[in-house]
């Protein structure tokens, strides 16, 4: 189905209040000629100006409103037609993540394989690259014993995520604040539920 735009209906609309307000204009001088002429009273005068008014635009009349209603059936498809399209494409990201999810998985299980094979030393192969590199990660072991120095005030993922940002900015939740923590902890501090780790990191090529 073409892209039918969405304010054709609306002037179409337009269209029609437009000649209705002609029908109305039309029936105050037809009026003004008939009341009173053969005896007419006003209210006999006012329906036989309004009819002849009508039926001199009903032929326009029909068309638009005609035209108008299967504009809004056009849309009405195209409307329904982008609903199926947006579920379609909720239902495939939902798919791809899942298996993007399997794929971390098998990637997480060969890197381990890899790292006992080559007992976490540096192998180089024309075709592969295995490498290793240390790093030292902030690791929290109990978020509710960290000393407030180290909460830092970030918005909540879910309200992120599931509220208007103007509800959004007033859901807050402390989170570590993990570079304090690691400075702190290296310059010999002790930090209450968390501590420096070291991870030897693999990269495959």
């Amino acid at each position: 189905m073409s892209y039918i735009s969405r304010y054709d209906a609306w002037h179409t609309s337009e269209e029609i209040a437009a000649i209705w307000q002609i029908i109305d204009q039309q029936a105050d001088v037809y009026y003004e000629e008939l009341k009173g002429a053969d005896g007419k009273s006003n209210t006999e005068a006012y329906e036989i100006a309004r009819e002849k008014a009508f039926d001199e635009a009903k032929d326009t009349l029909d068309l638009l409103e005609m035209d108008r209603d299967e504009k809004i059936e056009q849309l009405v498809g195209v409307y329904k037609q982008a609903a199926a399209m947006k579920e379609g494409i909720e239902k495939e990201i939902k798919t791809f993540k899942k298996r993007a999810e399997h794929e971390e998985a098998v990637m997480k299980d060969i890197a381990e394989l890899i790292r006992i094979l080559t007992a976490g030393k540096a192998v180089k192969a024309p075709s592969f690259e295995v490498k290793y590199s240390t790093s030292h990660p902030v690791e929290i072991i109990a978020k509710d014993k960290l000393p407030l120095k180290y909460l830092r005030v970030e918005l909540s993922k879910i309200a992120a995520e599931s509220l208007p940002k103007e509800l959004a900015d007033y859901v807050k939740a402390y989170e570590p604040d993990k570079t304090l923590i690691k400075a702190d902890i290296k310059a010999g501090l002790k930090v209450p539920g968390a501590m420096v780790v070291e991870k030897k990191n693999i990269n495959i090529k």
